[in-house]
């Protein structure tokens, strides 16, 4: 039998997988993005589970809910090429970055609302990333991220490094826990909140293409 054919045990896995998903549906698909990592987890097996929650999800207007605002960890950024402008920030730099950790994304109700902070090492390095972006509502599933600014350590990344300085994506999945945004690409990001951010005293709406200003 050649290696492209599967085994008995893929095929008992996957029917394991099926039957499980079948059973327990949006709620499984959750309980796993929320206590496994991406690494534990294949393209496939992540492609299914975010395609059953983004099946259940039925909010109106997730792109102006205050459900956005807190701290998030990256859980899986996009397929092949990730999107996140903090990954075309670190691209930007001279060397070969080997690896890049600790991904969290802070959202706040005022502008600028996005804070982007990992952990990246080139070489012997270890390096603190932090990139600032707004955050902008253009409807109700669609937002808008802007580049603003970026350090790396003390160091201020310089605008003309950003490939890209702004990218449009989608809200598919938003709850208490987790958030899913697909970019121009199709490609999922998933986020797993680790903690309420507050609402910053005497903050007020941000500027949206809606009535309703997200975090407002």
């Amino acid at each position: 039998m050649s290696d492209d054919n599967p085994s008995d045990t893929d095929v008992n896995d996957v029917n394991v997988l099926e039957e499980k998903l079948t059973n327990k549906g949006s709620s499984f698909a959750k309980d796993i993005l929320l206590t496994e990592s991406d690494k534990s987890l294949s393209r496939i097996e992540i492609a299914e589970y975010v395609l059953l929650l983004e099946k259940s999800f039925s909010s109106p207007s997730p792109a102006e809910s205050k459900l956005l605002n807190g701290v998030w960890e990256v859980v899986v950024s996009g397929f092949g090429s990730p999107g996140l402008i903090a990954y075309q920030a670190v691209k930007a730099l001279p060397g070969q970055i080997v690896e890049l950790s600790d991904l969290t994304v802070t959202i706040s109700s005022v502008q600028p609302r996005v804070t982007t902070t990992a952990n990246v090492k080139a070489g012997p390095l270890s390096l603190d990333l932090s990139v600032i972006t707004d955050l902008e509502a253009e409807s109700d599933i669609k937002i808008k991220e802007s580049y603003v600014s970026g350090k790396i350590n003390s160091i201020d990344i310089p605008i003309s490094s950003i490939t890209s300085y702004s990218r449009e994506l989608l809200v598919t999945y938003l709850d208490d826990d987790l958030l899913i945004v697909r970019d121009c690409f199709g490609s999922p990001e998933v986020l797993r909140r680790k903690n309420i951010l507050a609402t910053r005293p005497g903050s007020e709406a941000i500027p949206s293409v809606g009535d309703d200003a997200p975090g407002a």
